[in-house]
């Protein structure tokens, strides 16, 4: 076909030598250019009149017939310069046969059009650069947080695709020796698809991603295979979690960092017990981000006064501030030793400096005892707990409650103990308190804490309606599975296959609400999950409970409201 287009080139070369048509210049001693041929598009240039149009018509009819090809007039176009009338316009698209357009704006991505300036192709390059730069960069970030959640294994690929949760990677890294590249994950479970294959698993596998494939629990409801945001406890994506992701991934986060023991240490730090902006005074004090006046005047550079507003004698550092300062020596002595949580002397600096109020030490002292006995206060109202975890909320008040008339209450809780395994205690009781029957469940494979305390759920709700049991009332003291399943969330991690199992169980009952409880008044429950974990498998009690069960049930008996 290529001496079909060398033809057509020479027609239309031969068409300008002779004057019959007239190309455009780039430049006034450049050549003149009739046509621009690519593999799918052919551009032509010409005068805007009705001659060079009928010799142009001409020339296209000639190379039809020399190679068999034809125009297809319907995806064919004239564009004309500004200069050019309306009347000329149309009289020469009636010649062509084709339809008029506005010039047009990119071909190919770049601009059909330019002034003498060529800074719009250079941003047109740039753009189009960044935005490539931006997909690499997304798939950067994708691949950092992003696996497979196993539901029935059809769809992922053992060796190529991420979907091994707690690994670096998601990766599998074991040698594949003679196993084939395309197998499936669903080719490691058992025949009926409910279960690992183990003696597979441990064949192919190196020991520790042996154990991470057998924490992986396989759904009931066969599930499709999905994808995931590890990062994120929903597994859904959000540019806040890939923006931590990839500054863990530079070294370079903020307030953070990779090395683990610092890591622990911060994480300990946002869990003590004391007021939000307490910590995060001590994080601002750590990181050397309070507004001193040594950083002040570090950062403007404007020769500002960067002396301690209360002693005058010595630069306002962040040390200064909360040790240095003479000031704050007679607050650290009033307060004593065990009282030094409260850095309640930053307020009376910030009175000293921007009200001019002279703040006595014993003032301060006085506020921060009154802060401390209000937090003590607090956390005793709250069961001791920090804000936030289950033991700090409770819907059962100060003491467990008693079902309504008609209905049953399942207590239900989950245990991890490393090196051994885990196990859910589930204990239902009838209106007056009594137990009507109590189950465990033990395994060996140890699971994340909170898919455990899902789990425990899971057991619960299964065990009644096993029983035939219509009302119930499942109450568990894991705060976040008992929010996510009273607001029935969605969401693409693990955990809420376990939530699509629950509430396929609980559609068979009349009525099924759940309620958090505080720990201390789950005791059963978790005596249960606890109770022989080296036994593995079910077992299941109507009346006669064990020794130590009998006690909690007991104790709760006492509580009861």
């Amino acid at each position: 076909m290529g001496c079909y287009t060398e033809v057509l080139s020479s027609m239309m070369r031969r068409a300008m030598e002779s004057g019959a048509i007239h190309g455009v210049r780039v430049a006034a001693q450049a050549p003149s250019v009739t046509h621009l041929l690519f593999v799918d598009d052919s551009l032509f240039f010409t005068r805007a009149n009705v001659a060079e149009a009928v010799r142009i018509k001409d020339i296209l009819a000639r190379y039809e017939t020399a190679s068999g090809q034809m125009v297809n007039l319907g995806k064919t176009t004239v564009s004309f310069s500004r200069g050019t009338s309306m009347v000329r316009r149309v009289a020469v698209a009636e010649v062509l046969g084709v339809r008029i357009v506005d010039v047009q704006d990119k071909y190919l991505g770049l601009p059909t059009m330019v002034s003498h300036s060529k800074k719009v192709i250079s941003m047109v390059i740039r753009d189009k650069i960044c935005k490539k730069l931006q997909v690499r960069l997304a798939r950067e970030v994708l691949h950092l947080g992003i696996r497979w959640r196993i539901g029935d294994g059809a769809s992922t690929r053992v060796w190529a695709d991420p979907w091994i949760h707690g690994t670096q990677t998601r990766r599998v890294i074991s040698p594949r020796t003679n196993a084939s590249e395309d197998i499936l994950v669903n080719e490691l479970m058992n025949e009926e698809g409910t279960g690992w294959n183990v003696a597979k698993v441990g064949e192919l596998f190196l020991p520790f991603e042996q154990e991470r494939i057998l924490r992986i629990r396989i759904s009931d409801n066969k599930p499709v295979d999905g994808w995931c945001w590890d990062p994120e406890r929903d597994g859904i994506y959000t540019v806040k979690s890939a923006y931590r992701l990839l500054c863990a991934a530079n070294d370079d986060a903020p307030g953070q960092s990779n090395d683990k023991t610092e890591q622990a240490l911060w994480n300990k730090v946002w869990k003590i017990d004391a007021l939000p902006r307490i910590k995060i005074f001590f994080w601002q004090l750590c990181l050397d981000a309070l507004a001193t006046r040594a950083n002040i005047a570090n950062r403007l550079r404007n020769g500002a006064d960067h002396l301690c507003p209360v002693c005058n004698g010595f630069e306002e550092s962040c040390l200064h501030l909360v040790r240095e300062c003479g000031w704050v020596d007679w607050v650290w002595e009033g307060v004593g030793m065990e009282l030094k949580k409260g850095v309640g002397f930053e307020r009376a600096r910030n009175k000293w400096v921007f009200e001019g109020k002279v703040i006595q030490p014993d003032a301060v002292v006085r506020r921060v005892r009154g802060l401390l006995r209000e937090m003590l206060e607090g956390q005793g109202a709250n069961g001791g707990g920090a804000a936030g975890e289950s033991e700090g909320h409770s819907e059962a008040g100060d003491g467990w409650v008693r079902p309504r008339v008609g209905e049953f209450k399942i207590n239900v809780d989950a245990g991890v103990i490393s090196g051994v395994g885990t196990g859910w205690g589930a204990v239902c009781h009838d209106e007056g308190g009594g137990v009507v029957w109590a189950v465990t469940e033990q395994e060996v494979e140890e699971r994340d804490p909170t898919v455990a305390e899902a789990l425990a759920v899971l057991v619960g709700v299964q065990e009644a309606k096993r029983r035939g049991m219509t009302r119930i009332v499942v109450e568990g003291d894991c705060l976040s599975v008992i929010t996510d399943l009273q607001k029935r969330k969605q969401g693409r991690s693990d955990i809420f296959f376990i939530y699509d199992e629950i509430f396929n169980v609980c559609s068979s009952f009349e009525n099924c609400v759940f309620s958090f409880t505080r720990r201390n008044f789950n005791s059963v429950a978790h005596t249960l999950a606890h109770i022989d974990p080296w036994l593995v498998g079910c077992r299941r009690w109507d009346e006669d409970v064990p020794h130590n069960v009998a006690v909690c049930i007991a104790n709760d008996l006492l509580s009861m409201k």
